[in-house]
Order: structure tokens, then sequence, then C-alpha cells
């Protein structure tokens, strides 16, 4: 049996997940963190931690741990079954129908097609503010402004002033932003990620992508009966492919247990499936992959067959978060909440630096940003000589102890860049 981790990961810096898709000097983010990229932080944390030599590197990162995609609180995918109205005006209408629980057209529930209410295909776009509805793309939609642009300029190393023409622009999530999403796997191996409480996702790790990680174990996303049809979606990119390993769109096929009743969806995704690997510093190769959002309605499956499909998922490259499904409710509603939670990394901010003083702050970033070896009988020995440290009383002593031993070697630059701006 395996078991679910839920995972929150509040970022303590900004961070860009990069797409390869920067143009005019602007580089965008994803609109989320992929499983792909949460599986190479961990991996990399990992090594940091254990060296490369650990026994179980292999089982927990190349075996069937799945990492699944990470999305902001106050987002979520569009599913494909629903119908939008582009040019919504405000005077009663609905501004989205979900065909997989009731007709767009006459509001009757069920989905047989078509209608026998109206005689009328679900599959017909439903006039909507006087128009006619659109289907919803997969993409991943926001309840408030997620991102912000991070302007910076290169500088001119002889006079140490701003270069001309090189001004450059990055889409980032601002620090404050909450992600959350699941790793399943075997509870042995799954027991094995959740020491590591900081992690950096993304792209310019020096001055971004630090984050706070919480793992606990959750219970499987299950209804209490299944009775009927169970809905399901696709809310990451579904790499298939046939019988002689050719690109396949054919999503029925995919499931194996159970009987596909109805389907929704069947866009290809724009991008999502390469990234960089980073052990071999090369580019992965991009795949053919059915777009996020898709909506299966599954007969005659029990709760057995589907706990084993919601843990394994479908499709290929499953372990780096393809082909994850969830189990649908109820009709699709856009989200509300806002993204950005400045409570929170607040309260973990201040846990973390409170006792210190601006300028102890100040000495300590001076202190990470100059290349040291790491020796416990030396390190603290060499911090406590200096000016500042010989002032700091037993409590911020060992408060600063605690934090530089809990620190990954590669993290003291972006932990630096944190103190600067607390």
């Amino acid at each position: 049996m395996t078991t679910w981790l839920k995972v929150t990961a509040t970022c303590l810096q900004d961070i860009t997940i990069g797409t390869g898709a920067t143009r005019a000097f602007m580089s965008p983010t994803m609109d989320h963190v992929p499983g792909s990229t949460v599986r190479g932080a961990l991996a990399r944390a990992w090594r940091f931690k254990h060296g490369d030599g650990h026994p179980r590197f292999r089982d927990v990162f190349d075996g069937t741990v799945r990492f699944g995609p990470l999305r902001a609180i106050g987002s979520d995918v569009a599913n494909q079954s629903v119908w939008g109205c582009k040019y919504h005006s405000d005077h009663g209408e609905p501004e989205y129908l979900d065909a997989a629980f009731a007709c767009p057209h006459c509001g009757r529930e069920g989905t047989v097609d078509p209608c026998p209410g109206c005689g009328v295909s679900p599959r017909v776009a439903p006039s909507m503010c006087g128009r006619p509805g659109e289907r919803l793309k997969g993409t991943i939609m926001f309840g408030a402004q997620s991102t912000k642009l991070v302007t910076s300029t290169a500088i001119d190393p002889e006079r140490m002033t701003a270069l001309e023409s090189s001004l450059f622009a990055r889409e980032v999530f601002p620090r404050g932003t909450v992600f959350d999403g699941h790793i399943v796997g075997d509870p042995t191996l799954t027991a094995l990620l959740k020491d590591f409480e900081r992690i950096a996702l993304g792209g310019r790790k020096s001055v971004l992508g630090a984050v706070q990680l919480a793992v606990e174990e959750v219970p499987a996303p299950l209804p209490a009966q299944p009775t009927g049809p169970v809905v399901l979606r696709t809310v990451s990119p579904t790499i298939l492919v046939d019988h002689t390993g050719a690109p396949s769109v054919d999503l029925p096929a995919a499931f194996p247990v159970g009987v596909v009743a109805d389907i929704w969806g069947g866009r290809l995704a724009a991008d999502g499936t390469s990234g960089w690997h980073a052990a071999s510093r090369l580019p992965k190769p991009g795949d053919v992959a059915l777009a996020p959002g898709a909506v299966i309605a599954l007969s005659g499956i029990d709760g057995h067959d589907l706990r084993r499909l919601l843990d394994e998922g479908i499709g290929l490259r499953r372990p780096e978060g393809f082909g994850w499904l969830e189990i649908v409710e109820g009709a699709w509603k856009p989200p509300a909440k806002p993204a950005v939670q400045e409570v929170q990394i607040d309260a973990v901010v201040v846990h973390r630096f409170g006792p210190l003083t601006r300028p102890e702050r100040k000495w300590l970033a001076g202190w990470l940003r100059v290349p040291r070896e790491w020796d416990d009988s030396h390190y603290f020995a060499a911090l406590w000589e200096t000016a500042t440290g010989k002032n700091l009383n037993p409590r911020k002593r060992e408060m600063v102890r605690e934090l530089l031993e809990a620190t990954l070697p590669g993290d003291r630059t972006a932990l630096a860049s944190e103190l600067e701006r607390v």
C-alpha cells in the first residue's frame, strides 16, 4: 500500500520556474511548479545532506515514488469540460457551465448525449451572454494577481554602472506565495522525504527560489463510497504512446480499469514536458503530451481499482508528476482565494530572525557570502571571534548555530539575501 504526503511550500524568496521561452529580454515563469521540478529540488537537497553514495537515492528518485505538481493557493486547473463566456457581462447569467455534471443548455443533471430535456448535445457550444461559449483549455487560473515583474540591468565591469541597452525583466511568484501538492509512494521511501524543511525551487538559486517546506502524511483522496460513474481529471500534462511506442492521443486506452463512459479533452499541451537535467547539465527532450484539465467519467470501477489508479496515474514519466489524476466531486468553479499570504511568511521570518538586530543580520549575511569550508571545530570559532560575534549573547549564538547547521551549503547565499531583506 502506498502513502500520500501533502507538500506545502511557502516562498521565502521570489521564485521563477523557467519556461525556456525568453523573448525580448523578458523571461516568463510557469504558472505552477511541475513535479519534475519538485523531484529535482528534493534530489539536490538530498545530495547536499547525504552525499552521492546513499543506497536509497535511486529508489526514491528513480523508482516508483511520484512527485506531483504544486499549485499556488488560490489557483486551479481549468477543466476542459467547462464552457466559459468569453465576454461575460454581469446580468444574471452564469459565466461558466460544466458539461460533466449537467446539460449546459437546459441545466438538466446528467451527461446523456443528446440531452433528454432539450434534445441538444452537451458538446454543442451553449449561448452565453448572447454569444457561443468557449471551452476552457486546461490552463491554470488564478483568483488574484499572482506574479510580478522584476527588472534588473547588467553592470559595466569597468565603470561599475548600468550597462547601456542591457535591461532585463523576469516574471516571478512573489515572496509569500504558498504552493501545495502531493507526493505518493512506498511508505518506507516517502518517509525519507520528511526531513527537508528548506529547499530551493526554480532558477537563479543564488538570489531566488528559497522555500520553507512542510510535509505531512494525509489519507488518499478517495470518495467515501464510489457509486455510479466516477469523474476524474488530469492536472498535469499526460504523455501517451501506442503499442509501437509512437506518441498517442488515445486517452481512453490509457485507463486499465473501468469503462470510459465519457470524456472531455484532447488538446495538446503547448509546453511543460521539457526541462533541465541538472545532473548532466543538458535539456530534457520534449514529448507530445495532452494538456491538463481533461475530464473523464469512469463507470464499473470499485474502490480498490480507483485507489490504484490515483496512486499510479496514467501514461509515461509518472514519477515526474505527468499523468496525475484527481477526483472531481462537483461542477468546476473559478478560484476566488488570493494567491499571496504575506502574514504567513512574516510569521516564518520573525520566528527565524526575530532576535537578531538589523546590524547583526547584515553581519551574518556578509559572513555567509564569503565561501568557507564547513568544519564545526573551526567554522563557529572564527565566527564568534568577529567583532559582532563577540557581542552576541548565548541565546543569539545558539540561534545562529542552529540556523547555519540547518542550511545547506548551496543555500547560504540565498539565506544571506533573505537576511538582508528582513
